[in-house]
C-alpha cells in the first residue's frame, strides 16, 4: 500500500459516514459519471461531499449534496472495517433509523415510526441496483446475511423520506437501494472468504465464494455465500409489572434458556453486464435468497426448541439503458419473483409438542417499467415513464400437522386450517406514471438546483393514489451547500394484512381485514414531510445538519380483536425530529459522530388532533447517538475502527402494553461498542495475489438487553460475539 492512498482510505471513511461518499462507486447506468476508486485520490473536499448518486433521481447520476433526498451511503470499504457481514448491520448503524432484531427477521423503523407487528421492512422500499427485491407475500426484505454476499456490495445508499412519487407504493418512509460492483470496470479473478465466529462461547463459522469474468464489452459475476451461527443460551428477562412468573400464561418464559437456536441463511447473486455502443448497456441480474432460522422468541413459539422459520425468494430482473443521442436517453426493466417458506419450516406453540403447524402463503410477483430522459438544454431536463407490478399472492393458513394421536387424529395426519369459504389466492396490481423535471445552472443562479416530481398510482384493491416530491437545492459555496425538500408518499397494505386467516393457536395471529366483514376495509396510508438540510465543510471537518417535520395520515396500527391482532387504520400523528453528522479526518486518525432525535408532536384521540409532545414512542428510540474512530496504521498495514452506539428508551409495543393492564412501559435505553482491527489487502503469498484478514467484536461490554417484543416478552439480544475473517483473491 502507497502512502498517497492512506489519506484516500480515511477520506472515504470520512465522507461515507456523513452520507457523502463511497470508497469507489460504479456507475450504475449507461453513461453515469460515477467516480472510481482512482479518482477518490485527486478529490478535493467540495468533490468528497458531492460524490454521485442515483437514488434521489430514479437512476441518473447527480452530486449527494443538490439531490432531492436526504442521502446517507455507506460504502464498502466502511462496510469492511466495521465487520459488517448484512445489510440488517448497515441499517442499524445509520442515523434515523432503528433495527429491532428478533433473532429471525429484523424490523426497521425510520424516523419515530415502525410497521408494529411482525412489520419487517414494509414502511422501506429496499432495491438491488435499482430493482425492488423483496419478499413480496409480507411486502419485507430479508435483511439478513441471505439478502445479497456482502462481498458483492459497492454501496448501500440510504435516501430518507418519501419516494413514492418515483418508486411507487411503498417508498414509504425511505428507500434503500443496494449498489453492487460494477463488473465491466474491475478484472477477472476469484474470491474466497472464509470466517469463524464465536457467540457467547457457541462457535459459528461461514464462507463465501466470488467470481467474475471479464472481456471488453462482457462482464459476469457470481457469488454464494452461507453462515451458521448459533444463539443459544439466551433468557427472557421480566421487562413489566404484569408478567408475574408465577402466572401459568408466564411461567413457560421464564423456566428455561434458548437451546439449539441455529441460523444458517446463504444467499446467491449473479450478474451478466453487456455494454456496446450498438446495444447501451444491458444487465442481467438474479439470485435467491434463503432464512432459516429457530425461533425461540417468536410469537405463539417462545422457548420449543423446535420452530424453525425458513423462507425462501428466488428473483430476476433485466434491466437496459441507452443513449440514443446526447440528449436522449432511455431505461427498460423487467423482473419476476416468486417467495414461499420451504418444506423445512416447521412452528410449534410453546408448551405443546403433539401438533406442529406449517404456514402456507407464497407470491409470484412481476414488475415492468420505462423511462426517457431527455436535456432539453444545458439546464432543463425532463423524465417520464410507467411502471407496473403484479403480485399473485397465495393466501396466508396454517396446516396443522398431528406428531402423536391425538383425539380423531393420527400420527402424520395434516389438517389445512382454512374453510371452503375462505380465499385461497388474490391477485395485487398497481399501474402508474411519474413525470419529473430537473432545472440547474440557470445563468442569473447558477447555484440553484430544483427539482420535482408527480406521480399517479392506480392500485386495483384502491383508489387511486397520487405522491409527489419537490427540492430546491442552493449551493452557496464549494463547501457549503442548503437544501428543502417537501413530498407525499403512500404504502399499500400487504396480501398478509388483507387476507391472512388464522390457526397457529388461539392467540396471536395477525387476521386479515378482507377476511373480516365486519371491519372497515384497510385503506393505505399516507405520509406528507418537509424537511431542511445544510451540508458543508472547512480544511478535513465535514458536517450535515437536518431538521424534518412529517404527518401521516390513515395510519396502520395493529389493534386487538379478541386474542388476535387486526391492521386498521388508526388516523392521523404528527412527528419532528433532527439529524446532525460530524467528522473530522486526519491522516491517520478520523473521530465522527451521528445524533438522530425524534418525538411526536400531534396524534387524533377521539376524532380530534391533540398537540402534545411524546418522546417514548412504540419500539422506537428519542435519540439515536453513533460514534466512534477509525484509526489507520500504515506501518502495519493494518486499520482499528472503534464504533460505539447510545440507544435511549423505547416504547412497548401496543400488545404487551394491553397485557400489562393498557399501562404503558419502556424498555431501559443502552450503549454498545464494537471494535474491529482489519487489513488492508497485501501480496502475501506470491504470485499477485492478495490476502486480508479482520477480527469483530462486537458488543465488547456484553452489554444485555431486550428490544420490543410481543405476546408477553420482550426479546433478549445477543450478547458479546467475536467473528474473524480471511479473504484470498485470485
Amino acid at each position: 500500500m502507497t502512502s498517497r492512498a492512506t489519506p484516500v482510505r480515511v477520506a472515504v471513511s470520512v465522507a461515507a459516514l456523513v452520507g457523502g461518499a463511497t470508497s469507489g462507486a460504479s456507475a450504475q447506468q449507461a453513461g453515469a459519471p460515477i467516480h472510481g476508486t482512482d479518482d477518490l485520490a485527486r478529490m478535493s473536499l467540495e468533490e468528497l461531499l458531492n460524490v454521485q448518486v442515483v437514488t434521489a433521481s430514479g437512476g441518473e447520476a447527480e452530486d449527494r449534496s443538490i439531490a432531492a433526498a436526504n442521502l446517507v451511503v455507506i460504502g464498502k470499504e466502511e462496510i469492511r472495517t466495521r465487520g459488517w457481514r448484512s445489510l440488517a448491520e448497515v441499517l442499524a448503524n445509520t442515523p434515523g433509523l432503528y433495527v429491532v432484531e428478533d433473532l429471525v427477521l429484523p424490523s426497521v423503523g425510520v424516523r419515530g415510526v415502525t410497521g408494529g407487528l411482525r412489520a419487517g421492512s414494509r414502511i422501506v422500499k429496499v432495491m438491488i441496483n435499482g430493482h425492488s427485491v423483496i419478499f413480496q407475500p409480507d411486502l419485507t426484505a430479508l435483511l439478513g446475511p441471505e439478502y445479497i454476499p456482502i462481498e458483492c456490495v459497492e454501496r448501500v445508499e440510504i435516501a430518507k423520506g418519501p419516494l413514492s412519487s418515483l418508486y411507487g407504493a411503498n417508498a414509504f418512509l425511505a428507500t434503500v437501494n443496494v449498489i453492487t460492483r460494477d463488473v465491466l470496470a474491475g478484472a477477472s479473478g476469484a474470491e474466497l472468504s472464509a470466517r469463524g465466529s464465536w457467540i457467547s462461547k457457541q462457535p459459528g463459522y461461514g464462507g463465501t465464494l466470488l467470481a467474475q469474468q471479464v472481456t471488453d464489452s462482457v462482464g459476469v459475476l457470481a457469488a454464494y455465500s452461507f453462515d451458521r451461527a448459533d444463539r443459544s443460551g439466551l433468557r427472557i428477562e421480566r421487562t413489566f409489572p404484569g408478567q408475574r412468573p408465577e402466572l401459568p400464561a408466564y411461567a413457560p418464559f421464564f423456566a428455561d434458556e434458548s437451546r439449539d437456536d441455529i441460523a444458517e441463511p446463504s444467499s446467491f447473486y449473479a450478474q451478466l453486464s453487456v455494454e456496446t455502443d450498438a446495444i447501451g448497456s444491458l444487465k442481467v441480474q438474479g439470485g435467491v435468497q434463503r432464512l432459516d432460522a429457530m425461533g425461540e422468541f417468536q410469537l405463539n413459539s417462545a422457548l420449543t426448541h423446535g420452530s424453525r422459520h425458513s423462507l425462501q425468494n428466488a428473483w430476476a430482473s433485466v434491466h437496459h439503458d441507452k443513449a440514443w443521442t446526447p440528449r436522449v436517453a432511455t431505461q427498460l426493466t423487467a423482473g419476476v419473483s416468486r417467495g414461499a417458506p420451504t418444506r423445512d419450516e416447521e412452528l410449534f406453540l410453546t408448551g405443546v409438542r403433539a401438533t406442529s403447524f406449517r404456514r402456507n402463503f407464497a407470491s409470484t410477483g412481476f414488475q415492468a417499467g420505462a423511462r426517457v430522459d431527455a436535456s432539453l438544454s444545458e439546464t432543463l431536463t425532463l423524465s417520464g415513464g410507467a411502471d407496473a407490478i403484479v403480485d399473485l399472492a397465495d393466501v396466508l393458513y396454517y396446516t396443522e400437522i398431528y406428531r402423536a394421536d391425538v383425539g380423531g387424529h393420527s400420527s402424520g395426519d395434516e389438517v389445512d386450517l382454512v374453510a371452503d369459504q375462505d380465499v385461497r389466492s388474490a391477485m395485487l396490481s398497481t399501474g402508474g406514471a411519474f413525470a419529473q423535471v430537473q432545472v440547474s445552472r440557470i445563468p442569473w443562479l447558477e447555484g440553484l438546483h430544483l427539482s420535482g416530481n408527480v406521480r399517479l398510482d392506480k392500485p386495483n384493491h384502491w383508489d387511486a393514489q397520487e405522491s409527489w416530491r419537490a427540492s430546491a437545492a442552493y449551493r452557496w459555496h464549494d463547501n457549503l451547500v442548503t437544501k428543502l425538500i417537501v413530498g407525499s408518499s403512500y404504502q399499500a397494505p400487504s396480501a398478509v394484512l388483507l387476507y391472512g386467516l388464522t390457526g397457529f393457536g388461539r392467540n396471536n395471529n395477525v387476521i386479515g381485514s378482507e377476511t373480516l366483514p365486519s371491519e372497515p376495509p384497510l385503506k393505505p396510508q399516507k405520509i406528507r414531510s418537509a424537511e431542511l438540510v445544510v451540508s458543508g465543510g472547512v480544511s478535513m471537518f465535514l458536517f450535515e445538519a437536518a431538521a424534518y417535520v412529517q404527518e401521516i395520515t390513515d395510519r396502520i396500527e395493529f389493534t386487538s380483536l379478541g386474542a388476535n391482532f387486526v391492521g386498521r387504520n388508526q388516523g392521523d400523528e404528527m412527528h419532528a425530529g433532527a439529524e446532525l453528522s460530524l467528522r473530522l479526518a486526519h491522516e491517520r486518525i478520523a473521530p465522527y459522530v451521528n445524533m438522530a432525535a425524534n418525538g411526536r408532536i400531534a396524534h387524533v384521540e377521539k376524532g380530534e388532533l391533540i398537540y402534545e409532545t411524546e418522546t417514548e414512542l412504540p419500539l422506537y428510540p428519542f435519540v439515536l447517538a453513533l460514534g466512534g474512530v477509525d484509526v489507520r496504521i500504515p506501518e502495519i498495514y493494518a486499520n482499528v475502527s472503534v464504533h460505539a452506539k447510545l440507544v435511549s428508551a423505547r416504547g412497548a409495543a401496543q400488545g404487551n402494553v394491553l397485557l400489562n393492564d393498557s399501562e404503558p412501559y419502556t424498555l431501559p435505553g443502552y450503549a454498545t461498542v464494537d471494535v474491529t482491527l482489519s487489513s488492508v489487502r497485501a501480496d502475501l503469498l506470491g504470485g499477485g495475489s492478495e490476502t486480508a484478514a479482520s477480527l469483530s467484536i462486537k458488543n465488547l461490554l456484553d452489554q444485555r438487553r431486550s428490544e420490543p417484543g410481543f405476546g408477553g416478552f420482550d426479546v433478549p439480544v445477543i450478547g458479546r460475539s467475536m467473528a474473524v475473517n480471511v479473504t484470498h483473491a485470485f
